[in-house]
């Protein structure tokens, strides 16, 4: 199933409720797919950003095949997450970020790796590339996105300033 199929079967937000140990306990509507779709992907988010996660309170990210944008809050209690899949409009949103910032097709791909929450390991094994040509590309996409850390630049890439810039 292509991304834009799967954009336009769902419309809406989809909700999850995941237990303290990263395991399902309430779905909204179409949210069993998602969870066999992106389970692993979520637990690994977990894993990998949990001090963030409890520290801000919230993270957030995009599936791999770029059809969803991930946010995952700790619940008011504590006891568990809610995960929340906001769908890509069916143009998608990263897809003129090379327009936008400039960018050469390898540094759209670092771009594209840095709003999924990749760090700089994980860029250069995804894209075979050194660790210090991650750097680099990393260093270009935050200058010519005019920001100066990857947070404020996968804030900017993803949400388009008012002006729609």
């Amino acid at each position: 199933m292509t991304r834009e199929s799967l954009v336009i079967r769902r419309a809406t937000p989809v909700v999850l409720f995941l237990d303290g140990h990263a395991e399902l306990r309430a779905v909204s509507v179409s949210g069993c797919e998602l969870w066999e779709r992106y389970g692993e992907m979520l637990r690994s988010m977990l894993d990998r950003d949990e001090e963030r996660l409890q520290l801000d309170g919230a993270i957030a990210g995009i599936t791999d095949d770029g059809s969803y944008a991930v946010r995952i809050a700790v619940l008011s209690d504590g006891a568990g997450y809610a995960v929340l899949f906001e769908p890509f409009s069916a143009r998608d949103p990263l897809g003129d970020i090379a327009e936008r910032y400039a960018l050469t097709p390898r540094e759209c791909d670092v771009a594209r790796l840095l709003t999924a929450g990749a760090n700089t390991d994980e860029i250069a094994t995804r894209l075979s590339i050194a660790r210090s040509t991650a750097i680099i590309h990393v260093k270009n996409v935050l200058a010519k996105t005019g920001t100066r850390s990857r947070a404020a630049a996968v804030g900017r890439i993803l949400h388009r300033d008012a002006d729609g810039a």
